[in-house]
């Protein structure tokens, strides 16, 4: 890797289109910035201080954006494959059509977040959090959702084939007609959860707690629950 630039920014910076590609911007204030069509491409903006900034378009793809704090942050359709968001804060951001696939963002808070169509196509976002988030249409394939807490979020018509999400805290969520296939949730909270018309084929629930889950209208194999808990109380 090459020598990282530091760049110093002024308040409430106006970086539209600017190009910071490898730039080093670790602890930088970047709240209630202008990000949009910017490029942050394999920076370093470790720490880095975001909330409020705005960026449709930005490209943080292969950044490091660890313990980056982007609370209230609007970067709608923005750029973060293959980026590092470990322990990054993104409450109540909105993010709708952002691309975090192959993203790392264990341990990320997400809560109350819009991400509607975001894509997070092999990302790992193991002990996330992302209560009463907004997922609708969202893509999870391949994604591994170890131990994440999505408690009330909304990921109607989502697509989780081949997701991993054992011992995943998904309670009240609403997964209805999303695209379950082959998923893993084995021990997950399911208590609740909203799974009418969804696709479950080749799921496993194995340990699972379906305790007041709605599932009717869903695509089953036979015996598709038979290692689950509490399905006495199945809808």
């Amino acid at each position: 890797l090459g020598r990282q630039r530091r760049v110093r920014l002024p308040d409430r910076a106006d970086l539209r289109r600017a190009n910071l590609a490898g730039c080093d911007l670790a602890h930088a204030d970047l709240s209630e910035a202008r990000l949009d069509g910017a490029s942050f491409r394999g920076a370093n903006l470790t720490g880095a201080l975001l909330s409020g900034a705005q960026g449709l378009g930005a490209d943080f793809s292969n950044a490091d954006l660890t313990d980056v704090r982007a609370s209230g942050a609007i970067l709608t359709a923005s750029e973060f494959s293959r980026a590092s968001l470990v322990g990054a804060d993104f409450t109540e951001a909105r993010l709708a059509m952002a691309d975090f696939s192959n993203a790392d963002l264990s341990r990320a808070r997400l809560d109350r977040g819009r991400l509607a169509r975001a894509h997070f196509a092999s990302a790992a976002l193991v002990d996330a959090t992302a209560v009463q988030a907004e997922f609708t249409d969202a893509n999870f394939d391949g994604a591994n959702l170890s131990r994440a807490t999505l408690s009330r979020a909304h990921m109607q018509r989502a697509s989780l084939i081949d997701a991993v999400a054992v011992w995943a805290k998904l309670d009240e969520v609403n997964l209805s007609e999303s695209i379950l296939t082959r998923c893993d949730f084995r021990s997950a909270d399911l208590r609740s959860a909203l799974l009418r018309g969804a696709d479950l084929r080749g799921a496993g629930f194995s340990g699972a707690n379906l305790s007041g889950a709605m599932i009717r209208e869903a695509l089953l194999d036979p015996g598709c629950f038979s290692e689950a808990n509490a399905l006495d109380t199945v809808q």
